[in-house]
């Protein structure tokens, strides 16, 4: 399950999806342990703002829940993985919680430059390696998340009609 959540931002549902619940919907895929077999979504969309999104994805043993609310009275984002008599909770990226019996919290320092602690630093220094080493980079799997991005504002278009 993972929560983005914000205070009082209903937009459009184009820009609402593809600025910033792709985020979301690209953390589910990488964390799905296997193929997608059903794609579930559901809006809530008035006046022409999206208020808040749900993706539900499933498979053979799974279920990956994403979730955006625009008008939630917090700004948070809580990431929670559990299976295997097992749970991990991330929230808001600088707190880690296992639960396995007694949780254990383990927190992120408060210096970490916030490309860091967003990814952002590591993904540009992937791509460099990538070009100093002329390897060539699949753009495929961020098609993937874009493809299912647009069946989220579809899906999402078309209750609200």
């Amino acid at each position: 399950l993972l929560q983005k959540n914000r205070i009082g931002l209903p937009e459009d549902p184009r820009t609402f999806v593809l600025d910033d619940f792709i985020h979301v919907v690209d953390t589910l895929r990488f964390l799905l342990p296997g193929e997608v077999e059903h794609v579930d979504v559901r809006a809530r969309v008035r006046e022409g703002l999206m208020h808040h999104v749900v993706l539900q994805l499933s498979g053979d043993g799974f279920t990956a829940i994403g979730m955006m609310n625009r008008m939630n009275g917090s700004t948070e984002e809580i990431l929670e993985v559990s299976g295997q008599d097992t749970k991990r909770q991330v929230l808001n990226l600088s707190d880690v919680v296992d639960h396995k019996g007694q949780p254990t919290l383990r927190r992120r320092g408060d210096w970490v430059p916030v490309p860091r602690q967003r990814g952002i630093e590591q993904a540009v220094l992937a791509f460099l390696d990538a070009v100093r080493d002329g390897r060539e980079l699949s753009a495929r799997d961020a098609l993937l998340t874009h493809e299912l991005c647009e069946r989220v504002v579809r899906e999402a278009l078309a209750q609200a009609s």
